[in-house]
């Protein structure tokens, strides 16, 4: 079953107005963009997760569940739920390139900039801990008092993490060999079934498994969705543009902590994928003028990606200006 419909698509449209209204800056833009992005990255997840899983019974999809405790906030992107297992899937909107370093250290690079961000690995497993804290705190408004002391969530209800990332995404660097559960959107839902199939096939298969052993049980699973979506306070998508409106005014210009020019070979998993555009008419055997800035060119070989061997022109104040041409 699916919980609480999401307005993903007005919430999309309230960003693409702010953007086309030219009245942000530079970084208000970016920002906005990284902003609109994200939501669009949850709803593709949400769409694939309702393909799979609308008219399932056993498994309750949570989007956009934002959990408080004890001071503390849980914004979980999406969370799959069933009586063994808890499903948590982190979109990113990796339309370009994210970075994993062998330290397990996250980045995007955008614009040329080296931009480090927050490890989704490590933000999904502080979901999980704070959502099963909650949980075990509220055990009376959900759970029979058969099981008494002897239930102990973090024992039953087994963790799944994912990271989702856009279609056309990629992860790169030494370090991402390390997060095998880092997959493409329309990838997680068969994930799932499969994970969720092995545990019917296993030697103690969930129909033969004692109650006792189930994180809820088939009386108090439906009371827990209903828990969870009465517990919800998340904001909505189109909450969430209303207060980057409002906040617009404290916005600086400033670089984020830890945001560098990007060294050389950094930039190249942004840009060695780049299709060149048409160059400009020139006379033959002369180098074409830059088509952004207007500067001189010269001749160089893309490393990677489908055009890796092909020359092109690209500008000699690179990494200012990114202007490239085709080589004819």
């Amino acid at each position: 079953m699916i919980g609480k419909e999401v307005a993903y698509d007005s919430a999309i449209q309230a960003w693409n107005q702010l953007l086309d209204s030219g009245k942000l800056t530079p970084k208000q833009e970016r920002d906005a963009r990284w902003q609109r992005a994200g939501l669009q990255a949850e709803k593709d997840m949400a769409y694939h997760l309702r393909v799979f899983f609308a008219d399932r019974k056993p498994f309750a999809v949570f989007n956009n569940l934002k959990i408080e405790h004890n001071g503390l906030s849980t914004q979980i992107d999406h969370l799959v739920l069933t009586r063994w297992t808890a499903y948590f899937i982190e979109s990113k909107s990796v339309s370009q390139v994210i970075m994993v370093n062998e330290h397990g250290e996250w980045a995007r690079v955008y614009n040329r900039r080296y931009m480090p961000i927050e490890s989704p690995v490590e933000q999904s497993r502080r979901h999980q801990e704070t959502l099963y804290n909650f949980l075990w705190a509220n055990r009376d408004q959900f759970q029979g008092s058969f099981l008494g002391l002897t239930w102990n969530i973090k024992r039953l209800l087994t963790p799944v993490h994912f990271i989702a990332i856009s279609t056309h995404g990629q992860i790169k660097g030494r370090g991402r060999r390390k997060f095998p559960d880092v997959k493409k959107a329309d990838q997680i839902p068969a994930a799932i079934l499969a994970y969720h199939e092995s545990l019917n096939t296993g030697l103690l298969s969930n129909s033969d498994r004692d109650e006792d052993m189930d994180a809820f049980s088939r009386k108090s699973f439906p009371s827990v969705i209903e828990f969870l979506l009465r517990s919800n306070v998340a904001q909505s998508p189109e909450g969430q543009v209303q207060a980057f409106i409002a906040d617009l005014p404290q916005k600086t210009e400033t670089p984020s902590a830890g945001e560098r020019e990007a060294t050389v070979a950094e930039s190249a998993e942004d840009t060695d994928e780049s299709v060149p555009s048409e160059a400009p008419s020139t006379e033959a055997g002369s180098e074409p003028t830059c088509p952004l800035c207007g500067g001189k060119m010269t001749l160089r070989t893309a490393r990677r990606g489908k055009n890796a061997g092909s020359q092109f022109w690209g500008c000699t104040t690179f990494p200012k200006c990114r202007g490239i041409v085709a080589k004819d």
